[in-house]
């Protein structure tokens, strides 16, 4: 078996969905109901800190970090993400 970490590109985005939307299925991972379109998906999570798992030349999962708040009270403050497939 073969892992890779690299950093998510948006042409992952069809794959990063099906993951997020098996764990959506299961109605304990979020309150989410669908997986976003990759427009939305992209103003939630920060740029900089999203990263895709490979095994075997496949994703097998994600991780993304997002923005508590706004305010500079929180600034560096984030929620992290991840979902694996199942």
């Amino acid at each position: 078996m073969d892992l890779l970490i690299r950093p998510f590109k948006p042409k992952d985005y069809p794959e990063v969905a099906k993951i997020y939307q098996a764990g959506i299925d299961t109605q304990i991972a979020t309150f989410e109901t669908e997986a976003p379109v990759f427009e939305a998906w992209d103003l939630r999570f920060c740029k900089a800190c999203r990263l895709v798992a490979e095994v075997d030349h496949k994703i097998a999962g994600w991780a993304a970090l997002s923005l508590v708040s706004k305010r500079e009270v929180y600034r560096g403050v984030a929620e992290v993400t991840v979902y694996v497939a199942p």
